[in-house]
């Protein structure tokens, strides 16, 4: 990751780190995106900011309009060649895959396509395109996608988040915390045990003792935990306090 970092600082002001950075941004909100044709849609519009550049790397141009009765070609709009030359490069052995990306796009942007119809179809796609997205950026940057690269750069995982419910209680709102300071938690110990697989999920056990930092006279109520993170990996957190 620090290497792909360096490639891209190392672009300068240019049309093409525009491109990158933009097209990276694209990639995380796909990546934290929890519906998958919102992920589909944020990764497509990525591999379409980066479409310039791939159609200088692979040399095709916008697709031409032909005209029957004449034969006059003529580009009447841009095209994404760029992408479509990428995604048969990335994945030779699925000739139909572009095909199947550009009519979801259609489908889901121009409501050509029946919701009901296009959700089993991003679910199916919305890994690929993520991949094909990586791999036109490193592509571009020069970096080779190595398989360490590709797996940590793939993951689309949010991290869980655990947050202390509390309230704070005190006279005025201004001194809440010690002198110079918002009220907080300092951390004193955190432990986790190994976590059990069961056929519900994972079960583990985590055991936090915090410090609370606040003026004098001003109180505190914790009344537990919340999560924050994926759907699949959020579950019931069972809140015990310690002596």
């Amino acid at each position: 990751m620090i290497e792909l970092m360096d490639k891209v600082i190392n672009l300068g002001e240019s049309d093409k780190k525009d491109r990158v950075t933009r097209a990276i941004r694209w990639y995380r909100r796909g990546a934290l995106a929890l519906d998958p044709l919102e992920r589909f849609t944020w990764y497509w519009i990525g591999l379409e900011t980066l479409n310039p550049l791939p159609q200088i790397i692979f040399d095709v141009s916008d697709d031409s309009t032909h005209c029957p009765k004449c034969n006059h070609e003529w580009v009447s709009t841009p095209t994404v060649s760029g992408i479509r030359a990428a995604v048969r490069k990335f994945k030779p052995d699925e000739s139909t895959l572009y095909t199947r990306m550009k009519e979801l796009r259609i489908g889901l942007i121009h409501g050509k396509t029946d919701l009901k119809t296009m959700i089993p179809e991003a679910v199916a796609l919305h890994n690929v395109t993520r991949e094909s997205l990586v791999r036109a950026i490193l592509l571009i940057l020069g970096i080779s996608p190595t398989e360490k690269l590709l797996r940590d750069t793939l993951s689309a995982e949010s991290p869980l988040v655990a947050a202390v419910v509390s309230t704070v209680h005190g006279s005025d709102p201004a001194t809440l915390g010690s002198p110079g300071e918002h009220p907080h938690f300092e951390l004193k110990s955190h432990e986790v045990k190994k976590g059990e697989v069961t056929e519900s999920g994972v079960t583990a056990t985590i055991t936090t003792n915090l410090v609370a930092r606040l003026a004098n006279g001003v109180t505190n109520t914790s009344t537990g935990w919340r999560l924050y993170g994926q759907e699949v990996t959020l579950g019931d957190v069972e809140a015990k306090k310690g002596g």
